[in-house]
C-alpha cells in the first residue's frame, strides 16, 4: 500500500512518518564605527546609510577552510548598524550523513567586511585604505549550536570569536579610522639690502616626513617666486594628501628645507671688494 492510504484486502493500515517541525532563527547584527585617528569618535556628516558593506559565509568545518558558502550581505543602515540574515533553521540541519537525526550540532560562520574596489592594500597586507579611510580588518566567527529537546523550538546559541586570536566577544563591531590631513606652510625671511623684493633670486624648498638625510626622499617641492616669501604644501609630489599620521597611529614630523642659494655679489669694475653683500637665511619648522 502506499502511505496514506488503508487496502481492505490485505488488512493494512495507515503507516504515518513523522517530519520534524521544529524550528529556530537567531539574529546576526553588527555597528560601524567611525574615529579619528586620535581615537576620537565622529559622527558622520553625512548619514552611513549603504556606506560599509558586510557578508556572512557559512563553513563546513570550524577551522573554516572547507565549503565555504556565501550566505548574506548587507549594508549599514543610517546609524552604522547592519543585520546579516540567516534562514530560519529547521530540524533539517540536524540530519547526519547517515539520513539520522541527531539533537545537536553546530554550524560554522565567519563574518567579514567587503573591502571596496577603489582601495588598496599596504605592501604587507595588513592595511587596506579607501579615499582617506583605514578600514578595520577583523573578521568574527561564530559558532552557532542548533539543539532539539522535543518542542517545537529549537535552542539556539552563538558564540563570537575574532578570526586569528580567538578572543571572545560580545559584539560584532568594526571601528573605521578616517585619516587627517595637514598643510605645511610657511615664509621665507631675508636679511639683507635689497631694495626691490622682486630682484631676489627664486627659492626652491624641499619637503621631507621622518628627517632629513641622506636616503629620505623628497615629499615634494616648492619654488618660492620673487616677490612672494610664502611656501605651501597641500600634497606629495604624486597629488595626494599630507596624512597627519601613520598607518600606526603615529604622527607625522615634517620637515622643510631650503635648497641653498648661491650668493651673487656686486663688484665695481676698479675695486675688489664687494659693494653689496646679501646674507640669505631661512625659517626651520
Amino acid at each position: 500500500t502506499r502511505d496514506g492510504e488503508f487496502d481492505f484486502a490485505d488488512g493494512n493500515y495507515f503507516e504515518f512518518k513523522n517530519k520534524f517541525t521544529a524550528t529556530g532563527k537567531i539574529d546576526f547584527d553588527g555597528i560601524k564605527y567611525l574615529k579619528d585617528q586620535e581615537g576620537n569618535a565622529i559622527i558622520s556628516p553625512d548619514s552611513l546609510k549603504d556606506q560599509y558593506e558586510f557578508a556572512i559565509y557559512q563553513y563546513d568545518d570550524a577551522a573554516r577552510t572547507i565549503g565555504k558558502t556565501l550566505v548574506d550581505t548587507t549594508r549599514t543602515a543610517a546609524d552604522g548598524k547592519f543585520t546579516l540574515d540567516v534562514p530560519e533553521y529547521t530540524q533539517e540541519v540536524l540530519r547526519n550523513e547517515n539520513g539520522e537525526y541527531d539533537t545537536e550540532k553546530t554550524l560554522y560562520y565567519r563574518i567579514v567586511e567587503i573591502k571596496p574596489s577603489n582601495g588598496a592594500w599596504s605592501e604587507d597586507r595588513t592595511v587596506f585604505e579607501s579615499e582617506g579611510v583605514i578600514y578595520d580588518n577583523t573578521e568574527y566567527d561564530v559558532d552557532v549550536t542548533v539543539k532539539y529537546d522535543g518542542t517545537s523550538a529549537l535552542k539556539i546559541d552563538k558564540a563570537i570569536k575574532k578570526s586569528g586570536t580567538g578572543e571572545a566577544v560580545t559584539q560584532i563591531s568594526y571601528t573605521n579610522l578616517v585619516r587627517e590631513y595637514v598643510v605645511i606652510e610657511g615664509n621665507k625671511f631675508w636679511v639683507d639690502k635689497v631694495k626691490d623684493p622682486a630682484t631676489r633670486p627664486d627659492v626652491e624648498v624641499h619637503l621631507y616626513s621622518s628627517g632629513v638625510g641622506n636616503g629620505i626622499p623628497i615629499i615634494n617641492t616648492y619654488t618660492i617666486k620673487a616677490p612672494d616669501t610664502t611656501y605651501r604644501f597641500a600634497t606629495d609630489k604624486d597629488g595626494n594628501k599630507l596624512p597627519a599620521y601613520d598607518y600606526k597611529g603615529r604622527a607625522i614630523k615634517y620637515t622643510v628645507k631650503e635648497v641653498p642659494i648661491e650668493l651673487v655679489m656686486k663688484y665695481d669694475s676698479l675695486k675688489t671688494e664687494p659693494l653689496e653683500k646679501d646674507i640669505y637665511k631661512v625659517t626651520t619648522m
